[in-house]
């Protein structure tokens, strides 16, 4: 999970560049857009505790935020990371590289070449190395994709931590799941 953008932990910088290259907008709006987030989640709640985004979905509740905008940047987001608020660019999938490499699809390809080589380093050059951070995780997204009958896929998607303690005698713990059906996109 650290390989998306947390918006609870995220620092300003990269919460301004998912909205200005993962949604698309103008620079002014992606400013204010994640001035907001980062207003919100410092907020403090009735015990005095920062509030906190429970689940990308209460992005909606912004203002300014609309459908069409959280549709953008709902793949490259998590509350779950738990990390430094930075990514991990060993685990960042290819939407959020790009987010990190201000939306050079050339850069995030070759970052992912690189990572998927085997190879001992990745070149992160054209990327802010202030946003990234290379700390493992004990908490994943587990997905897979089964197709079906019309053309159309099942995603179901489990977030487990490994230092969730024994639940039912396993040594992790699902703290949420999500199925839903997925256009699939054929291999050319």
């Amino acid at each position: 999970l650290t390989g998306y953008i947390d918006l609870n932990l995220a620092p300003l910088p990269l919460l301004e560049r998912l909205f200005t290259f993962g949604a698309h907008l103008p620079q002014a709006q992606a400013r204010a857009l994640a001035q907001q987030v980062f207003d919100q989640r410092t907020r403090a709640d009735p015990r005095g505790r920062p509030m906190r985004f429970e689940a990308i979905e209460d992005l909606l509740q912004m203002d300014g935020m609309n459908y069409e905008i959280y549709a953008k940047v709902a793949e490259l987001i998590t509350v779950d990371a738990r990390g430094s608020g930075r990514v991990n660019i060993l685990a960042a999938p290819l939407p959020v590289l790009e987010v990190l490499a201000e939306g050079s699809e050339e850069v995030a390809a070759r970052i992912a070449s690189g990572r998927e080589s085997g190879g001992s380093g990745v070149d992160t050059t054209g990327v802010n190395l202030d946003l990234v951070d290379n700390a493992p995780s004990r908490r994943y997204l587990a997905q897979a994709r089964a197709p079906l009958a019309d053309g159309n896929g099942l995603l179901t998607s489990r977030w487990v931590d490994l230092a969730g303690g024994q639940q039912e005698g396993l040594p992790w713990r699902v703290f949420h799941t999500d199925s839903r059906i997925v256009a699939v996109v054929s291999a050319p």
